[in-house]
């Protein structure tokens, strides 16, 4: 896969882990509907988001190993 797919994926991944931890979005107690979005999706979207970004780095470390360095 090209390199840019990887790079994709940490992006996705990093937005979805920032939005499970409310870093990004609305504080939480300001509107009942995304604090109930939240409860719902928010610890979905923090393991999915560790997982994107692991896979988007794992090829830059294969690629280390594989140098020997």
């Amino acid at each position: 896969m090209p390199p840019e797919f990887y790079s994709v994926m940490f992006y996705a991944g990093l937005y979805c882990w920032l939005r499970g931890t409310r870093r990004i979005g609305k504080p939480p107690g300001l509107d009942a509907t995304c604090d109930a979005w939240h409860e719902r999706f928010g610890k979905t979207f923090r393991l999915s988001g560790r997982f994107l970004m692991l896979v988007g780095v794992a090829p830059f470390f294969k690629d280390l190993v594989l140098l020997g360095l």
